[in-house]
């Protein structure tokens, strides 16, 4: 058997995508680069607060982990909406995630871009490119244009 006209191009071609998907899991299984805290107090609802504060992104993601995925959300979504520079970058970045775990491709892929416009690290980049190619990848973009069919 001469092994040197098998085709490894497809394989190869495969297994890129299956590193890439996997390096997305691991990404958003670790929660990214955010550290793990001890529990927090949440400030109750009705007290206005010109930011969300930081321990409130530490305790969505605490709720999240815990499958509290409406809470979690919407303690991101006032971050976006509330919140410093870097508090809005990490809410957006973390409903990407959750909007990606929960297949929400169309949302996951503008609040990445949403994510692109702010100030975000060359890492940070390479990483949200990443995410936003797999969810592409996954719902049929292979980024081929075909013509005439």
């Amino acid at each position: 058997m001469n092994l040197q006209r098998l085709p490894v191009t497809k394989s190869f071609s495969c297994g890129r995508l299956v590193a890439s998907t996997l390096l997305v899991i691991a990404v958003c299984a670790c929660g990214g680069n955010s550290p793990k805290s001890t529990p927090t107090r949440i400030p109750s609802s009705d007290t206005p607060s010109d930011s969300a504060p930081a321990e409130d992104l530490e305790r969505a993601a605490q709720l999240y982990d815990e499958g509290a995925v409406e809470e979690a959300t919407a303690i991101y979504n006032r971050a976006v909406q509330q919140g410093n520079e870097a508090q809005r970058r990490q809410g957006l970045w973390a409903l990407a995630k959750i909007q990606y775990q929960q297949g929400e491709s169309t949302a996951a892929a503008s609040t990445i871009d949403s994510y692109l416009t702010s100030n975000v690290t060359p890492a940070e980049e390479r990483l949200a490119l990443l995410l936003k190619g797999t969810i592409h990848y996954a719902s049929g973009d292979d980024g081929v244009k075909r013509s005439g069919h």
